[in-house]
């Protein structure tokens, strides 16, 4: 079990505390890895002294902060004879969840990385707008958690893994070798980089149905996540030129709906409410938005709010210019500006709201479908 530690000091107590508390649940046995990569929160380094003098967990130190590829790096070379569990430190897990995740290896040897359902987990949403609804209390997410796991669903094939939590079986990381520090920066995208070299090798990636984790995702980098991922997606766009068009196919396939449904319908029919029925209704329809079609991958995009003053010499201007260069519009667009061949638009009845708001990964990706934006 590994959990690289960088920042967030409740995020980090609420891990390793959950993660602490359910491993007597698991016949598997576990050993608790935890990397400080450097965190600038002194009550958060001492805490977790604590635990290692306790015994508790083995801690790594680093005297620099390496970010989330090399932190996990430096233990995945320190549990060379197990599998291996990826954690970030802004997850929190329940009961024999380990136990659930280790049994997907058993659908197949050629398994090589398990994940679960999730809040916040890219393509292993358990909601197609859960990234819009925010984390479930801990009292509810032990809930999902629970019914996910009285549950006899299938696991579901799936392109790659998001390394919120993803267990890796020891054979394939021994195939793969270790996630790629050196092309990609810090954090992002590397466990999908390492997914894809594993799937060019003949492994395949699960979703675990009976698993569910909460994820509050962004915890680690903050602010830094929208340059890193704009960083290492360049990477991967390049590495594999379909991924992304096979990525925004997979979340609208009837497949992943019908894997979501039996655990979806166990919660309604549970009157198992996240959010609030009137958050519900206030919010937007993101299902809308996430089926839009991905537009052209080879060209970079520029994004501009209709509502923008010189939209139309900027189009102009584009136009006039080679190099394949689009702009990606948010709201009305005018025929004039159409008229111009260089501008894709995404109208306000695409569930986007009044304002721009950052945009989740997964909407980026779909909406773009291009290396840059």
């Amino acid at each position: 079990m590994i959990v690289p530690v960088y920042k967030d000091r409740a995020a980090v107590r609420t891990c390793i505390k959950s993660l602490l508390a359910s491993i007597p649940q698991n016949r598997t046995r576990a050993r608790v890895i935890v990397v400080d990569d450097a965190s600038p929160d002194a009550a958060v380094s001492e805490w977790l002294g604590g635990l290692a003098r306790s015994g508790w967990i083995t801690l790594l130190r680093n005297r620099f902060n390496l970010g989330f590829i090399e932190s996990a790096n430096r233990a995945l070379r320190q549990s060379a004879t197990s599998h291996a569990l990826l954690l970030n430190a802004d997850t929190e897990v329940f009961g024999n969840w380990i136990d659930r995740l280790v049994a997907a290896f058993d659908d197949a040897a050629d398994v090589a990385s398990v994940m679960p359902w999730s809040n916040n987990g890219e393509i292993a949403n358990l909601w197609p707008d859960a990234n819009d609804r925010g984390a479930p209390t801990s009292g509810t997410a032990q809930h999902i958690d629970e019914m996910a796991a009285a549950l006899q669903s299938k696991n579901l094939d799936i392109p790659t893994c998001s390394g919120f939590a993803m267990l890796i079986r020891r054979a394939a990381l021994a195939d793969v070798g270790l996630l790629d520090g050196v092309a990609l920066s810090r954090g992002y995208l590397e466990e999908v980089d390492w997914c894809l070299r594993a799937r060019n090798k003949g492994w395949r990636h699960l979703l675990a149905t009976r698993v569910f984790v909460t994820h509050n995702g962004s915890a680690s980098f903050g602010a830094e996540k929208v340059l890193r991922v704009r960083q290492n997606r360049a990477v991967i766009a390049a590495r594999y030129p379909s991924y992304y068009d096979e990525y925004a196919s997979f979340l609208a396939s009837p497949k992943l709906a019908k894997a979501r449904t039996p655990l979806l319908r166990a919660l309604r029919d549970a009157g198992v409410q996240w959010p609030p029925r009137e958050a519900q209704v206030q919010s937007q329809t993101p299902q809308r938005r996430e089926s839009l079609s991905p537009l052209a991958s080879s060209c970079g995009r520029i994004a501009m709010h209709s509502d923008q003053p010189g939209l139309l010499d900027k189009a102009r201007q584009l136009s006039a210019q080679e190099g394949g260069t689009r702009l990606l519009v948010f709201g009305h667009a005018s025929e004039a500006l159409r008229h111009t061949g260089v501008v894709d638009v995404v109208p306000p009845d695409a569930g986007l709201p009044p304002k721009l708001r950052l945009l989740s990964d997964a909407q980026l990706m779909q909406l773009c479908g291009c290396a840059t934006a």
